[in-house]
């Protein structure tokens, strides 16, 4: 488990106000902690809840799916999900090639959120 980054909480900021929902309606913090997922280091993320008291977390919705061009031209696809009380639970990131992406995109890269 670790901190979320500074590049991490920018992105997920940018995503929430894009879609009209303020960061802290859905749990965002710059001190909100992350732990990786398995998915052979392309970046995604598992956030904690420990307003959950041990709780098991569930998959609810779909908050927010778009894409953006890592830093050395490779598609990457990402999906920001919701936990079953509306808190951020997942941020899935899928780089076309599988391998770890560079960097999430900062405020002045594009972004196209779907």
């Amino acid at each position: 488990m670790r901190l979320i980054t500074p590049a991490e909480y920018g992105f997920l900021c940018r995503v929430a106000r894009a879609v009209g929902k303020p960061p802290d309606d859905v749990g965002l913090s710059a001190e909100a902690l992350v732990e990786p997922m398995a998915d052979g280091g392309m970046g995604s993320l598992r956030f904690t809840d420990p307003a959950r008291d041990g709780r098991e977390r569930r998959l609810g919705e779909v908050f927010a799916e778009g894409a953006f061009t890592d830093r050395d031209g490779v598609p990457v696809s990402f999906s920001v999900n919701l936990d079953d009380r509306g808190r951020l639970f997942e941020l899935d990131l899928w780089r076309v090639d599988f391998k770890p992406i560079q960097s999430v995109p900062s405020d002045d890269e594009s972004v196209t959120i779907a």
